[in-house]
């Protein structure tokens, strides 16, 4: 979270480094084996796959956020760094993703305290932007038909606040999340069809960049089972087959 009200954590996660520091830290490949069971691949489209602790380490340390005498890196001033994960239920890989997330950035020095949000909490503490970093899922960037679902109320809550407004709320949002907001969050929606999938590319190619948020897993496979004698139903593609596919295309073979 960008906005999150602590001006160290601020100064830290606006940097570049830092976020390349967090993909770096991440084994993208077990997450994808122990949590998805392989039904999904790491997210080269829009974060950084390459498992290298060490250079985390190193981008760290450049950022002036070096290990105490605890065995935990401080904030660059020195101040004490403990960084809240927040996971909830609502999906059963929230919890083992946490789990590993967590011990991955502990190995590379950061002192992450794992907070466990009931379902119904998660949203609300989101848009009140009272959580530092957590957990989620999102339909994009990788849905295309669903190009807003960025959750950017979860990733700075208080700049989209700002944009969506107006400005008579939230606060103004740096020229990172500016570019963001103003140039590709709805962007699909302001071309022709011939153009979707260009403009689709030009998002996850500026998330990816910027490392706006880290996604280790993409194109996560999750099986649908149907009876044989339901007739006409896809084999694959799209997202909640179960529940998008229209029935009146389907018949019942019988």
């Amino acid at each position: 979270n960008f906005t999150y009200e602590d001006e160290n954590w601020r100064n830290v996660v606006s940097q570049y480094d830092f976020r390349a520091a967090i993909a770096y830290a991440l084994d993208n490949e077990e997450i994808c084996d122990s949590v998805y069971f392989g039904f999904g691949v790491p997210a080269e489209d829009l974060t950084i796959t390459e498992y290298n602790p060490e250079k985390a380490g190193e981008l760290l340390d450049g950022i002036g956020m070096t290990m105490g005498e605890d065995g935990w890196r401080t904030y660059p001033d020195g101040s004490e760094c403990v960084i809240e994960l927040a996971y909830s239920q609502w999906m059963t890989t929230y919890e083992p993703t946490a789990v590993l997330v967590a011990e991955y950035l502990r190995a590379v020095g950061l002192n992450i305290q794992m907070k466990f949000v009931d379902n119904d909490l998660m949203d609300t503490l989101q848009y009140a932007n009272d959580l530092q970093m957590s957990i989620n899922f999102s339909h994009g960037p990788e849905y295309i038909q669903n190009t807003t679902d960025y959750q950017p109320y979860k990733m700075a809550a208080n700049y989209y606040y700002y944009w969506l407004n107006n400005g008579t709320s939230g606060e103004e949002p740096t020229e990172l999340m500016g570019e963001w907001f103003n140039n590709y969050l709805y962007s699909c929606y302001n071309v022709g069809a011939d153009q979707i999938a260009d403009t689709h590319a030009a998002q996850k190619a500026f998330f990816k960049e910027n490392l706006l948020a880290i996604a280790p897993v993409q194109d996560i496979t999750q099986p649908v089972a149907v009876a044989n004698r339901i007739m006409n139903f896809p084999s694959e593609g799209g997202y909640a087959l179960d529940d998008c596919r229209g029935g009146e295309d389907l018949w019942i073979n019988e």
